[in-house]
């Protein structure tokens, strides 16, 4: 009965870890908030990153569970205070673009902002598009 027990846990996991392609991040669930590339506008510029969050510790790789992380990332962005309305500001009276503008390394001009999500190492996917027309100059909203 134990080697059966064993054989079916190294199969669940055997399993788990083939959907999962990275073992640093594992079966996890990646957000953050990334400008979209100049050069390839179906992928984030990953030199942009303003906002991360890995959520670890899930059971599957799947479809549905890329759709559930998307959810995730959107809710946990707005809990950051980094509202989709660019206009709201947050506990600390600065607006969501002020707050990109501090964590954005260098300058950018007519960027669009965008939520995206991944699990388990995949391709990042966006998830919502904050803002079309991002400008900092010197960690500054123009």
């Amino acid at each position: 009965m134990k080697v059966l027990l064993v054989i079916l846990l190294i199969g669940v996991f055997q399993h788990v870890n083939s959907d999962c392609v990275d073992g640093n991040t594992g079966n996890s669930c990646e957000c953050a908030t990334m400008l979209q590339s100049l050069k390839d506008p179906s992928k984030p510029d990953l030199d942009t990153m303003m906002y991360y969050l890995r959520i670890s510790g899930l059971t599957s790789c799947d479809e549905n569970t890329e759709k559930a992380c998307s959810g995730v990332c959107l809710e946990k962005v707005r809990q950051a205070g980094d509202s989709t309305d660019q206009s709201q500001n947050r506990p600390d009276g600065k607006t969501a673009n002020q707050i990109g503008c501090l964590m954005l390394k260098g300058d950018a001009s007519k960027r669009t902002n965008i939520i995206y999500a991944r699990v388990c190492n995949k391709e990042w996917k966006p998830v919502y598009t904050i803002n079309t027309n991002l400008c900092c100059r010197n960690k500054t909203p123009c």
